[in-house]
């Protein structure tokens, strides 16, 4: 399923460019995050995951030729 993938490698992007601004998780935690749509999640990892949700949007909307560049 490309799901998976596309999903692993998301979710590692935005793991990794978080914890440029000092907003660290471990991939554990993502993963389980992610895939069992946790409650308690702590914050960090949460921003991790909405991170992801926001790149995956922005791509999304650039694809649907929804996005305009304004000059």
């Amino acid at each position: 399923n490309q799901n998976i993938l596309i999903n692993s490698l998301t979710l590692k992007e935005a793991k990794n460019s978080s914890g440029i601004e000092n907003i660290i998780t471990t991939h554990n935690e993502l993963f389980k995050a992610f895939s069992l749509q946790a409650k308690n999640i702590n914050p960090a990892t949460k921003e991790v995951l909405n991170y992801k949700e926001a790149s995956a949007f922005s791509c999304n909307e650039i694809f649907r030729n929804k996005f305009e560049m304004v000059l």
